[in-house]
């Protein structure tokens, strides 16, 4: 199988430098349709059997009121499920554009057991669950304020913990602390980094931060890792796994 995540930033397009992101902020308020139809493109022309994006819009003014989740299921899949992500009590889900941000998860074949849940602590706390071919897929955008995202980790730690079968948990995690930060979630759950070398991810300009995670079980056996640090449709660069299940045996993580 193959899975690509990638943090889109809404489709508003790879800034040259952090200077020309400074000076492009306006994108955020309206974001050229060229930008989604190139990622689009990317994301057809890779060929994922499962796609997880992040920070993906659904139809807000930033986006001319065109749904990007709808653009690029129309290229993919029509198998796939979004979320805003922010929690249903959020102001955010009230306020223009912001309402209409959220992640989504793509599959080519049927995609089950779809489920939202959301972290108690942070502004953004969407964790996008679904399962393809048995294989158990988490989708989160953790929080930037080292604090939050360090509660945010122990409740995705317990979260893990308590799923069977083979698991992947990736996201954009905002560690500006460094890998680090996720120690302790990896050695309670299993879960491994499929970055061994760890790769920079951001930002896609001049890459030297690992921010973008794909963490696998132990059923998982990866064959294949690439950050694509050739596509710069984003401030983040898009990751490709490559993996196949193993006939270990599974249960509960303890």
């Amino acid at each position: 199988m193959r899975f690509l995540l990638y943090n889109i930033a809404y489709g508003t397009g790879g800034p040259k430098s952090l200077a020309h992101r400074n000076m492009s902020l306006h994108k955020y308020l309206l974001a050229p349709w060229r930008h989604l139809r190139r990622v689009s493109e990317f994301v057809a022309a890779s060929r994922p059997d499962v796609l997880g994006l992040v920070e993906v819009d659904d139809g807000s003014v930033r986006a001319g009121g065109r749904n990007q989740v709808a653009e690029i299921a129309r290229r993919l899949s029509p198998h796939f499920t979004f979320s805003p992500k922010y929690h249903r009590g959020s102001l955010c889900r009230l306020l223009p554009i912001l309402k209409h941000q959220g992640n989504g998860l793509f599959a080519r074949e049927t995609l089950d057991g779809a489920r939202q849940h959301f972290l108690p602590v942070g502004v953004k706390r969407l964790v996008l669950e679904a399962q393809v071919r048995g294989i158990r897929f988490l989708l989160v955008h953790l929080a930037l304020q080292a604090r939050i995202r360090a509660q945010q980790i122990r409740v995705l730690t317990d979260l893990v913990r308590h799923r069977e079968g083979p698991c992947v948990l990736a996201g954009d995690f905002n560690t500006f602390g460094g890998r680090g930060e996720l120690t302790r979630l990896m050695q309670a759950t299993g879960l491994a980094n499929a970055n061994a070398r760890r790769l920079p991810t951001y930002p896609s300009w001049q890459p030297h931060r690992e921010l973008d995670f794909v963490l696998c079980s132990p059923e998982i056996a990866v064959t294949g890792f690439h950050v694509l640090d050739d596509v710069r449709l984003s401030d983040h660069l898009p990751v490709v796994v490559d993996f196949h299940t193993s006939r270990r045996a599974t249960g509960p993580r303890r």
